[in-house]
């Protein structure tokens, strides 16, 4: 499993101010600086906010992992002001004023910023850190990360069989509400009337489209793959109302080739030599500095 890496995502309103994280409990040092109970408090809820529940389970997240994460988030912005490394007053400056624009008010936003227990000056700060933490990765892990086209080539040959198409169905469809008038349009669609024609007048929503086989409920997709192209179905009940597809084209499972899947895979790969050389950057970093985890 990955480690738990959010840098530029949650660590913003993360840090709390100083005469809070005086009276709070400390849950760990990292070389001249604490990391609180009501931090790791914070963070695991943030964390939490950005996962379903089923997400949180299946990343196995525990406290002790995020407390990790925390740290680490924290390690890199001491190494990147250890390295001299500025952010312009203007980028930052950018950055909160792009928040802000988030806000309805300028009332809104400073709620905001009290419940997040921030006052703007530190609200500033946490973003200088955070700019500082991503101008750090990238000089020392992203920019280095070099995928070739031999890797792309290579991972699609092991993994061809990822790259299929399922059998797929372009279909026309007719949506409404009401079961008469369904029953009235398929009265019409037997005597011969342009299905097109009736879709322009009566239809509620947009056709279907093209469609995969398993993207739609299995009691549509039983009706839709089984049609005849050119063959109109009976309308079919669905909660809201009531459908006449009308399926054009279909289309066999195929082999998607290399042009069309490379982007795709580069970003596959990209990812992957990201975090293995990010988790090993850190590593390091780690490995020359002074942690303490404090005891319950």
């Amino acid at each position: 499993m990955q480690r738990i890496i959010s840098l530029v995502l949650i660590s913003i309103f993360v840090w709390c101010n100083s005469s809070f994280c005086l009276e709070d409990k400390v849950v760990a040092i990292v070389n001249n600086e604490v990391v609180t109970k009501a931090e790791l408090d914070m963070y695991v809820n943030l964390l939490k906010a950005q996962m379903s529940e089923e997400e949180w389970n299946d990343y196995g997240i525990s406290e002790k992992k995020a407390l990790e994460s925390l740290i680490e988030d924290r390690l890199v912005v001491q190494e990147a002001r250890n390295r001299k490394i500025e952010i312009p007053q203007r980028q930052i400056d950018s950055r909160i004023s792009r928040l802000k624009s988030r806000f309805r008010s300028k009332y809104e936003f400073s709620k905001f910023l009290l419940q997040q227990g921030l006052s703007l000056l530190e609200l500033e700060e946490r973003i200088r850190e955070q700019m500082l933490s991503d101008r750090l990765i990238t000089l020392e892990v992203r920019n280095r990360v070099i995928i070739s086209p031999a890797e792309v080539t290579e991972f699609y040959q092991e993994n061809i069989g990822d790259f299929y198409l399922p059998e797929r169905i372009r279909v026309e469809s007719i949506f409404v509400r009401d079961q008469d008038l369904a029953n009235e349009i398929h009265a019409k669609l037997e005597t011969g009337a342009d299905f097109i024609v009736l879709q322009e007048q009566y239809s509620k929503s947009s056709s279907l489209g093209l469609v995969n086989r398993g993207q739609l409920r299995k009691d549509l997709e039983e009706v839709i793959f089984n049609l005849e192209v050119g063959r109109f179905s009976k309308p079919v009940e669905i909660s809201r109302g009531y459908y006449i597809f009308l399926p054009i084209e279909k289309l066999l499972p195929s082999e998607r080739e290399l042009v069309e899947v490379q982007d795709q895979i580069y970003n596959i790969l990209l990812d992957k030599k990201f975090n293995e050389k990010l988790e090993g950057w850190i590593d390091q970093i780690k490995s020359k500095s002074y942690i303490v985890f404090k005891d319950e």
